[in-house]
């Protein structure tokens, strides 16, 4: 069962779009559900200053890709490549094990 925050994140989709000129750019996708992930990031003296993505897929792909674009935001660069998808889904309140594979793909990009 998903959480009420991440019922709440994949209603509203915070940060969700593109940068026109971002530092770092990234795509991850599953060949298996189809689901896909781009992340568009501003990164300043190490510190992730803007980001944004593009999601689409399953449930678990958008809070997943929600989720990671507020727990990194204003943190060093470091803290979102040693994210985990354990962290994400506690902050999520939980998500249905069939769609975990969404915050994992999140990470993957």
């Amino acid at each position: 069962m998903y959480g009420d925050r991440a019922k709440q994140l994949i209603a509203e989709l915070p940060n969700r779009g593109r940068l026109d000129n971002p530092t770092c750019h990234a795509r991850a996708g599953s060949p298996v559900c189809g689901d896909e992930v781009e992340l568009f990031l501003e990164i300043e003296n190490g510190i992730i200053r803007r980001f944004r993505y593009l999601v689409s897929g399953c449930g678990g792909s958008m809070a997943g890709v929600a989720v990671l674009s507020l727990m990194v935001l204003d943190q060093p660069a470091e803290d979102a490549l040693n994210m985990t998808t354990n962290r994400l889904y506690e902050y999520l309140g939980g998500v249905p094990e069939a769609k975990r594979h969404g915050l994992e793909l999140a990470l993957d990009a």
